[in-house]
């Protein structure tokens, strides 16, 4: 594959990870939310004395302002990725892919599945990161779904970007994918198959 559609591969994988607030793959912006803001302003209006009716109103405003700030933050980075190709979340993630800080960088593997085996799945977030330190087989790495016959895992590697290596995957490793995937929605998947026990180990 060429160096140039193997970045367009990423970048779009990468558009797909800061899609909505809640998928930015580390969880900055749901982090910033749950363990900063909320506990400061609206769980702290717990500290004043003050009549419970009106604490309910002054959560209920905090709120809706926390959630329109973590939208605003959302949108920036939107901005950044199509008019500032230097800076934001998705810049430093495409520049941290290519190794351009000194780094390892990633490498990209295609899956294909086998024939006679269950489908890959989906879920509302499309591109998700899963790392275990403890693990015989190393599928570290973020996983993107591409359709129900083929997943892209890009990974740490040497071989480069561009290098694309070629996988089919049987009826276990696509249920192991399948796990991870599941594992890491915010709360729907989508998949070809009505029932779980067809499509998870």
């Amino acid at each position: 594959m060429s160096y140039s559609a193997a970045e367009r591969m990423l970048s779009f994988a990468f558009m797909m990870i800061c899609r909505n607030p809640c998928f930015d793959l580390k969880g900055l912006l749901p982090n910033i939310k749950n363990n900063v803001l909320i506990p400061a302003l609206v769980d702290g209006t717990d500290n004043y004395d003050l009549p419970e009716n009106i604490k309910k109103v002054i959560k209920s405003e905090f709120r809706n302002n926390i959630d329109q700030l973590i939208r605003c933050l959302w949108i920036s980075n939107l901005y950044r990725i199509f008019f500032k190709k230097s800076k934001g979340f998705y810049s430093a993630l495409l520049r941290f892919a290519k190794g351009l800080y000194g780094n390892k960088g990633f490498q990209m593997i295609l899956y294909k599945r086998d024939d006679n085996t269950t489908y890959f799945i989906t879920s509302d977030n499309p591109a998700v990161e899963y790392h275990n330190a403890v693990t015989l087989q190393n599928y570290n790495g973020i996983y993107f779904p591409l359709s129900p016959d083929y997943l892209l895992l890009i990974c740490s590697g040497d071989a480069g970007i561009d290098h694309v290596a070629y996988r089919s995957a049987n009826d276990e490793i696509v249920r192991k994918f399948n796990y991870i995937i599941c594992s890491k929605r915010n709360k729907d998947i989508l998949a070809r198959q009505k029932k779980i026990d067809e499509i998870l180990p």
